[in-house]
């Protein structure tokens, strides 16, 4: 292989490895904003976009009206809460069945800029994390 060929090859891998890097590596976590409806917390209707998974903070504003049981349907895990003034009432998530928990990661539940409430059913902590409340 001539000097010219192996340089070349040599500058496409380095263009390419911040590429490799990015595309290898893990999601990073996303805000996923609650529409207003009574859908279960784990469907994707529920949510502007899909519904928050594990990395993900479950973000309920003033476009989620508030005040209304919320179903989990089943087993659903969410890196944290974010509450930001529904707008007539709290945030209620409601478990008849107690396996259908909610589990909160380390990002765990900000209500630092809210007013209102906030109740879980079934709630499991699935790592170490605050609660900011004001």
């Amino acid at each position: 292989m001539s000097s010219t060929a192996h340089e070349c090859l040599k500058n496409a891998a380095l263009l390419l490895a911040p590429l490799v890097a990015l595309l290898t590596s893990p999601c990073l976590s996303a805000e996923i904003e609650k529409r207003n409806n009574r859908d279960q917390l784990r469907s994707n209707s529920s949510w502007f976009g899909s519904a928050p998974g594990p990395s993900d903070i479950a973000w309920f504003n003033s476009r989620y009206e508030g005040g209304r049981d919320l179903p989990t349907g089943g087993q659903v895990s969410w890196l944290g809460i974010r509450i930001t003034n529904p707008v007539t009432g709290g945030v209620i998530i409601n478990n008849t069945n107690a396996s259908n928990y909610l589990g909160l990661g380390a990002g765990g539940i900000n209500m630092s800029q809210s007013t209102r409430w906030l109740t879980i059913e079934s709630l499991k902590v699935e790592a170490s994390h605050t609660w900011n409340v004001a």
